[in-house]
């Protein structure tokens, strides 16, 4: 018997009694977890390859359309990884999760995670969630990574490190900014907990967020953790494709 499939999940069906959350339709047995057979195939999972080694869009004529206007000189995270592309029904569901407060989401989008990237999480040391600002945290009343990341640390047995901080929301939120800001000023956002300094040491360490869009926040926190000289990947719940110097 699996573990997730046998314990897991029939625990979460009584957190989840019979219902998809984007639809309403009665659940069936799905891939996805609270999602009803229909809503999970249509699931936008990124294409089985080729994708770009560093931040996982769907390759173009064998060429990233993303990483190769080259916007980050260096680049700090080893590799970005994401579970689904950012539209369609699992758009949806991760608007549910981070703006509609649905905290108890976080377990079954953690579970899922670990049906496909068990071995890819338990080759890394510890877990670092990106911040919220303090505002965002007060107005969701959580942050979606940090309970994101807790949830895949209880199932993989792997240490929460919450090693970096956000400053106050001085400026607008990333999912308001334009190409142009996101890229000048994620560095200024984030700064890395001094206490933490010991605990990343030579460690390599895997960074946990909700969205890849620009990378500029992985980016970010990424080249603060280099202070620990350890190796650094990302893991995001979605990544956006396609993105346009204007888009927003």
């Amino acid at each position: 018997m699996n573990f997730f499939t046998g314990i897991i999940q029939p625990f979460l069906n009584l957190l989840f009694p019979g219902r998809c959350l984007i639809c309403g339709r009665e659940l069936e047995n799905s891939d996805f977890i609270c999602l009803c057979l229909r809503c999970s195939v249509k699931i936008c999972r990124p294409a089985p390859g080729p994708l770009c080694m560093h931040c996982s869009h769907p390759l173009e004529q064998g060429r990233c359309p993303s990483c190769i206007i080259g916007r980050f000189d260096p680049l700090w995270f080893r590799l970005n990884v994401s579970f689904g592309l950012y539209q369609g029904e699992y758009k949806k569901l991760l608007y549910i999760y981070k703006f509609q407060k649905q905290i108890s989401l976080a377990r079954p989008l953690a579970v899922t995670a670990c049906k496909h990237y068990y071995d890819f999480f338990r080759a890394f040391d510890c877990f670092i969630p990106v911040p919220c600002s303090p505002e965002r945290k007060r107005e969701r009343e959580f942050c979606q990574a940090e309970e994101f990341t807790r949830q895949i640390s209880r199932i993989c047995g792997k240490p929460l490190l919450p090693a970096i901080g956000k400053h106050s929301s001085v400026f607008r939120a990333q999912h308001k900014k334009n190409f142009s800001d996101r890229l000048s000023t994620a560095h200024q956002d984030f700064y890395l907990k001094e206490k933490f300094l010991k605990q990343i040491k030579g460690k390599k360490l895997l960074l946990f967020d909700d969205i890849f869009t620009t990378g500029s926040t992985a980016n970010a926190c990424a080249r603060l953790l280099t202070a620990g000289n350890g190796q650094i990947g990302v893991f995001t719940l979605a990544r956006t494709v396609k993105e346009r110097p204007e888009e927003k």
